[in-house]
């Protein structure tokens, strides 16, 4: 899922990752974002997780700041992102 260029900051937008290739890169609000930080602890999401064999992780993406952005999804930590300039690799 990919939003226009004026995410709200401190508002949640619903996100799935798609996790085929793994979680380090995603795009949203016309950009690219690396994984930069996981924070373990209270789970910011309640209900039920996403399916363990899906290639999607359904969540909800948040601008913290120009250049920070957090990832929250059920039975999951905050995953924090930052914006990149450069493309994500190919997936084998």
């Amino acid at each position: 899922m990919t939003l226009s260029r004026h995410a709200a900051v401190h508002k949640p937008y619903p996100y799935d990752i798609n996790t085929h290739c793994g979680i380090k890169w995603v795009k949203f609000d016309s950009r690219w974002w690396v994984l930069d930080s996981v924070f373990p602890g209270v789970e910011q999401v309640k209900g039920e997780p996403s399916s363990p064999h899906g290639q999607r992780l359904a969540g909800y993406m948040t601008l913290i700041g120009p250049d920070t952005a957090n990832f929250d999804a059920v039975g999951m930590p905050t995953m924090q992102f930052v914006p990149t300039e450069d493309d994500p690799p190919g997936c084998a």
